[in-house]
């Protein structure tokens, strides 16, 4: 019979290892969310802070007279240049977890 080891990638199994367990999802949103977010948390604390100096703008864009707007998050590098290239970053996450932080 595959193990663990077997099945899953050596980064994935350190993963769990710093997590202290395998993530247990169950397909039912009250119980998978909290999960995730913990997940979530447990993960962004093993990550370095961003050395990247940026301006953070959180602004609302209203698409038409009969959609509800829907919040947006620009980031600038406060040392721009010219042409800068853009990215549009739409996350769903399943559209059921985690959360965009203040």
């Amino acid at each position: 019979m595959a193990t663990s080891e077997d099945i899953y990638h050596p980064e994935w199994l350190e993963l769990e290892k710093g997590l202290g367990s395998r993530p247990q999802l169950t397909a039912n949103v009250d119980i998978d969310v909290p999960v995730f977010n913990g997940m979530a948390e447990q993960l962004a604390a093993q990550w370095p802070p961003l050395e990247v100096d940026l301006i953070t703008v959180d602004e609302t864009i209203q698409a038409t007279d009969t959609t509800p707007a829907f919040p947006v998050r620009i980031y600038t590098p406060r040392n721009k240049g010219d042409n800068l290239p853009l990215v549009v970053f739409f996350h769903g996450g399943g559209y059921i977890s985690g959360t965009n932080p203040p």
